[in-house]
Parts: C-alpha cells; structure tokens; sequence
C-alpha cells in the first residue's frame, strides 16, 4: 500500500508511465498480494485519464528463487514479466560456472543442471506466463573467479573467491574485457551453452560472460520462441565500439546481417573504453575539478535503436561521467531529483 500510494501522484500527473516491481525475493502470496493492488490501483487511473499504465517485474531466473513466485497467479495482473536470466553463477557458487550460459550443458555439476537461460525460460512458459509478455535479460557484463585450477580450461572447477572486477569484486563490464583481458586471457566456447568464457592458467582466474556473438544467439532466441523482447544490464557497460545492444537491435529487427566483431580499442575508428584516453587508449581521463561534470557522447544510432526496438524509455540529453566513483548521469528529469545509476553519492541531478 505504501508503494501504491507514493507513486499514484506520479502516474496521474502523467510523470511516469507505468511501474515495475522487483519479485526476486518476495514471496509468493506477498508478490501476487502487492502486484495486484497497485495494478488495482493503475486501472483506477486508467478510469480517470483514459490512459493505460503498464506494470511489469523484474523476476529471477535462478531454479529455486523461481519457487517464491505464484507464476500463473501473477500473469493476468503483469503486462511484462521482465527475465533477470543473469547471475547464474557467481562468487556464491560452489564451483566456477557462466552467468549466463543458454542452454545446459553435459558436463554441469550435479545440482546445477537447472542453472541456465532455456530453462529459466520454459519455467516461465511452463507455468502459466505467456510468451508475449516474457522479456528475456541478457548481461553486458561477465562474472569472475580466482584461485581457479585449469582443468577443463577453469570451467566447472572450485575456486577461492573472486578477483578485483571493473568496479566491484568479480563483476566486469564488457568494455573493460573486450579491451584488457578478450586480448590477454585464453577465449574459449561452449557448443552447448553457445556462450564463451576467459581463463588465465598463469593467474588462475576464469571470467564467464556474453560477447557479440552469443547476445546474438540469444537475440535469435528470442525470435525463435516468438518471446516479447529483450532486456539488458545494463547500458553502461558497453561503449560504442562494442555496442552489444546494437547487436540485440540489429537481430531484433530480423536483420540477417552477421554482426561485426567489436573493434580493438586504440585501432583507427575505434573508441577508447570508458575512462581512458590517447592513441593507445592507457591513459586514464582524470575527473573535471570541483566535482564538475564533462559530457560524454551518446551513440545517436544505438540510442534510436533501443528506444525503437527494445522499448527503452531512454532519453539522452548528453550522458556525463561525474567524480571518483564513474557515476554515469543521464538527463535531467522534470523534478531535478539528485539520482545516479551507480553507488555512491549523487553528484547531480540526473534520470531515475
């Protein structure tokens, strides 16, 4: 009731459009309880202005997180069941796995045969939610291990933790590893998961994460099995010179094109990683003085793309970096909230 009552104001003022609710962790009769209120409450506004609201969830892919959901009671009040089929495997795990691999593979760990992307799907299927209102989430970001030993190349083995990351522990935005460890660290696929992971033997480190080439796959997924779309987390961990969601846009839009493999950071025409600069793109771009701003360019293509195909409510007035942390600030909404889109204190107003 809380939730319901402070956002009302907000969708009949026409500020937003709709709402989302994180179901990850609720229970089953507490999620179906709370969505079905506020979707009470969005069609008692629809009444009032005509319009219609949508109301969607951001819902796990993880097998036995999916047991606190009440799938088929939740269907007819969600216009978007919103797949975080990410975060499959992770530090948290027993043994080293993909974040996000599509398919299961023979080789799993006993336990985990239910830890992938097609499963997660049929679950949902299977359960009562229809295909055109499941969106399938795809990472732009890989997951890491260390202290992993280098059989079967780092893949399904023990490990002791996880390696620094991009900007948390284990955590490693795809510019990041397109630039410094793809060149580096041995790539390998998986024919059966039909997603890549890295290992370095010397370092005993291996990091899973999707590429061009399986966030097509996927998008062809997604086509195959007539889903509503796809989402992604999250935007900032691309850049233009490996624009994933312009894979996703392009296949989305049955573009039978191949997909071009990113560029090298530093080669002609090729954008540096976020946070570096020169003709080898090592120099790190140090921080405007007294916590000013300095804009970054959007790619006008990718942005049309998402907003047409993938259904983003993104709008780039111009994306800025701000202060230590990297926050990434997009436009300014009309109430000038202090918002960002990462840890750590807001730098300036910015886009919920």
């Amino acid at each position: 009731r809380a939730v319901v009552n402070r956002y009302r104001p907000l969708v009949e003022e026409d500020a937003i459009s709709g709402q989302e609710y994180d179901a990850a962790l609720a229970a089953a009769r507490e999620a179906e309880a709370n969505v079905a209120q506020i979707r009470a409450q969005l069609d008692a506004v629809s009444a009032q202005t005509g319009e219609q609201y949508e109301l969607s969830i951001a819902c796990p892919a993880g097998p036995t997180t999916l047991l606190n959901l009440d799938l088929a009671g939740l269907a007819p009040h969600i216009d978007y069941f919103n797949l975080m089929s990410y975060d499959l495997w992770g530090g948290w795990s027993e043994h080293t796995g993909f974040n996000a691999g599509l398919y299961a593979t023979d080789d799993v760990p006993a336990g985990y045969e239910g830890f992938n992307v097609h499963t997660a799907v049929q679950t949902y299927l299977s359960s009562g939610v229809p295909k055109e209102k499941l969106v399938m989430g795809v990472p732009f970001y890989g997951r890491g291990f260390k202290g992993v030993p280098a059989t079967n190349d780092g893949l399904y083995q023990p490990h002791t933790g996880v390696p620094p990351g991009t900007w948390e522990p284990g955590f490693y935005d795809y510019t990041d590893l397109a630039a410094n460890y793809v060149p580096i660290f041995e790539k390998f696929w998986h024919p059966d998961a039909l997603v890549p992971w890295l290992y370095d033997a010397a370092n005993q480190i291996m990091i899973s994460y999707d590429d061009p080439e399986s966030i097509g796959i996927k998008a062809d997924y997604i086509m195959e099995h007539d889903l509503a779309g796809a989402m992604f987390w999250d935007l900032s961990c691309q850049h233009p010179g490996t624009a994933l969601s312009g894979v996703l846009a392009q296949k989305l839009a049955g573009d039978p094109t191949d997909v071009t493999p990113p560029c090298t950071p530093g080669e002609a025409g090729c954008p540096c990683p976020a946070g570096f600069t020169g003709s080898d793109c090592t120099t790190p771009i140090t921080d405007p003085p007294n916590g000013e701003c300095d804009p970054l360019n959007a790619d006008p293509q990718t942005t049309s793309a998402l907003s047409e195909l993938l259904r983003l409510a993104v709008r780039f007035y111009g994306a800025q970096r701000c202060g230590d942390n990297h926050n990434w600030l997009l436009a300014t909404n009309p109430y000038g909230d202090q918002c960002h889109l990462e840890d750590g204190p807001a730098m300036a107003p910015g886009v919920d």
